[in-house]
């Protein structure tokens, strides 16, 4: 399996662009990881008709951001990119 592509979603406006982003990737069959922000939950339930958890399900792996030891925070964890 290829390294992931890191989605991260945060309050501000236009957060279906990653929620479409792990729509593509997912159809690509790339791995990818969320980290997604309290308000960028909020900001789906405004914009667009996505539950939280359909947004997370598009990932293979979802991290709180308030894990300040999460694996992505290492400078050893190989991606392909944010």
């Amino acid at each position: 399996m290829s390294a992931p592509i890191l989605v991260g979603i945060s309050g501000a406006t236009g957060a279906i662009y990653g929620v479409e982003t792990l729509r593509a990737l997912k159809a690509m069959g790339q791995p990818a990881h969320l980290i997604l922000s309290e308000w960028g939950a909020q900001t789906i339930a405004q914009e667009t008709d996505f539950t939280l958890d359909e947004v997370r399900s598009l990932a293979d792996k979802v991290y709180s951001n308030k894990d300040m030891a999460a694996t992505i925070s290492s400078g050893s964890f190989v991606t392909r990119g944010m």
